[in-house]
């Protein structure tokens, strides 16, 4: 009873716990949540989402051969802080691959991989911008003016405050194995924080930046369930001495031990299953094997063959 209790309270207590972390995450959100939410749109081509580009395979040489490049537009469609974290990331290694130098000509590759309300934003940004430059008594570059104009567009995406320290706080203390394989928890970890960059920048605080490799292996040894620590510390394991990889292989293999004891235990409480059949019939006396002993349906053929049996007797048949 007093078990009973002390089990109960130990409950009330994590689901008090929970509710609790539940309300503070709800007063400051993260702008991209670990899990992804589900695509609404059936046909992305058909939308006109996407365009092809050609890019040169030798950087600087003008009769280079030419590669197809399908490039997801930004705007309407999908305006969330990830799609616009992921559309920078690819205007980046665009901008990269080209190359392009000078702010005029990044300008002109973003407007033209935009659509709709973001295209008439940045147009409607930068033309300010380079209105505002030519009366200043310290003129910007062309290359200064596109990236400002890239940051001022960004943060109409982000529509929380101090969004990268909401995030990265999110990250530390929210994350959660869950239903997720250690491979894919550790692979959109690493896409969150390869977004981190991208976040705009608050007045007054340092630019963003990804987590170190540290930060992220502890992120992961905290989101980890909390039997795999009695194995960790059994098996004298320091974490920290592991680089991100190696924790996510040692973590995979605690994923498999854990599956085949969950198995084990389901088949342990199955009498009728082959590792228990398998037991009873090898069990032995004196050294010498015993006759298995009759389960299941074998048991109940021999027991109807008995009944039939007792029925054929004659009915003068004297009892003892």
């Amino acid at each position: 009873m007093k078990n009973r209790t002390q089990r109960n309270s130990a409950r009330n207590s994590t689901a008090e716990h929970v509710t609790f972390r539940q309300s503070i995450l709800a007063l400051n959100p993260p702008s991209i949540y670990f899990d992804k939410p589900k695509s609404k749109e059936k046909s992305d081509d058909e939308a006109g989402n996407y365009k092809k580009i050609e890019i040169p395979i030798e950087k600087g040489n003008p009769n280079s051969k030419l590669i197809e490049k399908k490039v997801r537009l930004f705007g309407d469609s999908d305006e969330s802080p990830e799609a616009w974290v992921k559309w920078r990331i690819e205007l980046e290694e665009i901008i990269r691959d080209f190359p392009l130098e000078s702010g005029e000509q990044k300008a002109s590759m973003a407007l033209a991989l935009l659509k709709g309300r973001a295209r008439e934003k940045f147009q409607h940004v930068l033309h300010r911008l380079a209105q505002e430059n030519v009366i200043s008594l310290e003129p910007k570059t062309q290359t200064e003016l596109f990236n400002m104009t890239m940051t001022e567009v960004g943060k109409s995406y982000f529509p929380i405050m101090h969004a990268y320290q909401k995030q990265v706080a999110y990250m530390n203390h929210y994350l959660r194995l869950g239903n997720h394989t250690v491979r894919n928890f550790a692979s959109r970890l690493r896409e969150l924080n390869n977004y981190l960059p991208y976040f705009p920048q608050e007045k007054g605080k340092k630019e963003p930046s990804s987590l170190s490799e540290d930060e992220l292996i502890q992120i992961l040894n905290q989101a980890k369930p909390e039997e795999w620590q009695a194995v960790i510390l059994g098996a004298n394991i320091e974490l920290y001495e592991f680089n991100f990889r190696d924790t996510v292989d040692y973590f995979e293999k605690l994923e498999v031990r854990q599956a085949l004891e969950k198995k084990r235990t389901k088949s342990d409480a199955n009498p009728n299953s082959v590792h228990n059949l398998r037991t009873r019939s090898a069990r032995t006396v004196d050294g010498q094997a015993t006759q298995p002993r009759i389960v299941g349906s074998i048991r109940r053929t021999r027991v109807r063959q008995s009944h039939r049996q007792r029925n054929l007797l004659p009915l003068t048949t004297n009892r003892r």
